[in-house]
């Protein structure tokens, strides 16, 4: 019986298992072997998730990187449901302040989105940081891909998982205030910051400072700036913005320093800047700014500083400038402007440095500029006054440091009282139609650095007296009517003199016993190709006829 009982159930099981057969690409299998077979290719799936998991647990991520695309690694973390859930999360933060740009792939707002999503390195929690920190993150990841932020020549922690309030230097970097954590400078010169400046940065609600001179940004300036209504320094010199400067910079009603100086700026200058009655200084040099300066310009009350040389500036130099009674300093030069200077610029109670060079002014110079009560550096080059120079220029004589009026068509005597500039470091009359002699009352300019009389008509003796200016440095007489021998003092009592200049004037001597008995200079030039002049201490000889082309070595 028992050995019947065995033989039944053997053949029970053997009818099960042919029951339970399945048949898989021909091939009948138990299900005893598909069991088998299932869990031996669980293991396998298993062992791959954990491959693939270490795999992109090993990846760098972020530091700066975070804009790249296209690894299989980087296309299985965006099919990631939590990265997916973050990048939704995001979009709806961020697009209603930059729009459809956060949503549109390649763009900087675009790559700051992913690099927050999957590859910042702080992992913010966005259910629980608030948004005004999620977003200056942002804005500054925005700015750091725009403008090719992994070629800077310096990080200053950018992309790093530190808070963006540490992503600085002792000096440069972002700084914030301490109290809540916001951003207040964002100070980035001379960093290779290269691209467009994205218009995003005009979200930070509390930038006081925005410095990123000296790079090479590029493109129209945004007009959004003018939404930063704390913003006291506005610094991008030294840069490639092109167009025209927004008017909506006027709206920064707290600005004291506005610097757009040595980009491509063309167009007006919007009289909208006469707004900002706190502005302290405005720097709109070498540009290529066009038309006139408004006769609002004359509306600022806290002034101090005004360049706006090396542009395309025309007509007349607007008299209302003078209405600005903190202006220290006046920059024209190297423009368009034609007419006179204004008279009342004599009566600006401030005005140290006033410099209207390389224009079209004509006319005599005016009496009046012996009036400046503080004047510290005068230049009046490179125009078309004629006349006389004036003797008024003696009343200067406490304050003058600088006198330019070299390339003009001035036509007179040398004023004796010129001896009265005993502050004066720099005289350069060269260029004109100056007659007579050099007066002796030069060698009460004590502190004279800088002569030049080259290039007029004056002839005479050379004075005794310039033995006594020993601080001069460079001495230029050359090309006039010079004539006579040259004083011993000039040789034996400069002992600053570096740069020395003779050439075609009618002197005809040794000059070896005055010159080159003392330390060399760096420039000395006679008319040492001439027989009659000796000079073994020049370092270029011309040969008297008056041609720049005929001196050499």
């Amino acid at each position: 019986m028992a050995s019947m009982r065995t033989e039944i159930e053997k053949f029970t099981d053997e009818i099960e298992g042919e029951l339970e057969k399945r048949t898989i690409c021909g091939i009948h299998i138990t299900r005893r072997v598909t069991i088998i077979a299932l869990c031996a290719f669980s293991i396998v799936i298993v062992a791959l998730g954990v491959g693939l998991g270490t795999t992109l647990g090993g990846t760098t991520l972020g530091g700066g990187g975070g804009g790249s695309s296209g690894s299989s690694a980087e296309d299985a973390d965006l099919s990631n449901p939590v990265v997916i859930r973050r990048i939704e999360m995001l979009e709806t933060m961020l697009e209603p302040i930059s729009g459809s740009s956060v949503e549109t792939d390649g763009t900087p707002q675009r790559k700051a989105l992913i690099w927050l999503a999957k590859d910042d390195p702080a992992k913010l929690p966005l259910k629980t940081t608030s948004l005004d920190m999620i977003e200056q993150r942002y804005i500054l990841a925005t700015l750091y891909f725009a403008t090719d932020g992994p070629n800077w020549a310096l990080q200053y922690n950018f992309m790093s998982a530190s808070d963006v309030c540490d992503w600085h230097s002792t000096t440069e970097g972002i700084f914030c205030n301490n109290s809540e954590g916001y951003v207040t400078n964002v100070e980035l010169n001379n960093l290779n910051l290269n691209g467009e400046l994205p218009p995003d940065i005009a979200l930070l609600p509390q930038l006081r400072m925005l410095r990123i001179g000296g790079n090479k940004l590029k493109g129209t300036f945004p007009s959004q700036i003018g939404l930063l209504k704390t913003l006291n320094v506005l610094d991008v010199g030294f840069n490639h913005f092109e167009g025209e400067l927004p008017s909506d910079l006027g709206h920064l009603r707290q600005l004291e320093i506005l610097d757009v100086s040595n980009n491509d700026f063309s167009g007006p200058l919007h009289s909208h800047i006469n707004n900002i009655q706190t502005l302290q200084l405005c720097d709109v040099s070498h540009n290529d700014f066009v038309g006139t300066l408004h006769d609002n310009f004359g509306n600022f009350r806290n002034l101090q500083i005004f360049r706006a040389s090396y542009n395309q500036f025309s007509t007349t130099i607007t008299k209302r400038l003078a209405d600005i009674s903190t202006l220290e300093e006046l920059l024209l030069d190297n423009n368009q402007f034609k007419g006179e200077v204004p008279a009342v610029f004599a009566s600006m109670p401030s005005l140290a440095i006033l410099d209207v060079s390389s224009n079209l002014l004509s006319n005599t110079i005016p009496t009046f500029f012996g009036l400046f009560p503080r004047i510290q550096s005068l230049g009046l080059a490179n125009n078309q006054f004629e006349g006389p120079l004036i003797s008024e220029i003696g009343n200067l004589g406490y304050t003058l440091e600088v006198l330019r009026l070299n390339g003009n068509n001035l036509k007179s005597f040398i004023p004796l009282e010129l001896g009265e500039l005993t502050k004066i470091q720099e005289m350069n009359f060269e260029g004109n139609q100056l007659e007579g002699n050099i007066p002796s009352e030069i060698g009460q300019c004590s502190e004279l650095k800088y002569l030049s009389v080259a290039k007029n008509e004056l002839f005479g003796d050379l004075p005794t007296e310039l033995g006594q200016l020993s601080e001069l440095e460079i001495l230029d007489i050359s090309y006039n009517n010079f004539g006579g021998d040259i004083p011993p003092a000039l040789g034996n009592q400069l002992s600053r003199l570096k740069q020395l200049y003779l050439p075609a004037n009618q002197f005809r001597q040794d000059l070896d016993p005055i010159f080159c008995n003392r330390a060399p200079f760096e420039e000395f030039l006679s008319d040492c190709k001439l027989s009659d002049v000796k000079c073994s201490c020049c370092t270029m000889c011309c040969n008297g006829d008056g041609e720049e082309a005929n001196c050499s070595k």
